[in-house]
């Protein structure tokens, strides 16, 4: 699995300066993304970075952190590192305040320029739909032939 990262940059006198970095496939940390991601708009114009990745990174990376020899402790800090990579990705409010809150840093207010400030995602209030599907696990109990 390579890295998986496209920069579109511009040179100028041994310098560049990056307006698009496209991430193919899902960082294994949000350090690691936060570093990546911190080489476009280093001249203080607007810079783009897009991320794309679908599940099979996610079972990729879970299978890779399981089966390299290290102990379960950096496992699990491993296995914790891509769930932090994970909710950000699937963030609903600010992902800049996310991103910030987790290298405890703060951002008192919304950027206003990340993809869920622009056009935050449909969300809904799941509380009556997890409030009618509690008894279903009450009646596969007690189907017949359960032992």
């Amino acid at each position: 699995m390579g890295s998986g990262i496209l920069l579109i940059k511009e040179c100028l006198f041994f310098n560049f300066i990056c307006f698009f970095i496209a991430h193919l496939c899902l960082p294994k940390t949000i350090e690691a993304y936060y570093q990546e991601t911190g080489h476009a708009g280093r001249d203080g114009q607007p810079a783009n970075a897009w991320l794309a990745y679908g599940v099979q990174d996610v079972i990729s990376m879970r299978q890779m952190s399981q089966k390299i020899d290290a102990n379960e402790n950096h496992k699990l800090n491993l296995h914790q590192k891509l769930e932090s990579m994970l909710g950000l990705c699937e963030q609903v409010t600010c992902r800049r305040q996310t991103l910030l809150s987790y290298f405890d840093e703060t951002l008192d207010q919304p950027c206003g320029h990340c993809d869920t400030c622009i056009n935050p995602p449909p969300t809904f209030d799941a509380t009556e739909a997890t409030r009618m599907a509690q008894p279903v696990p009450s009646v596969v109990y007690l189907l017949p032939g359960r032992k």
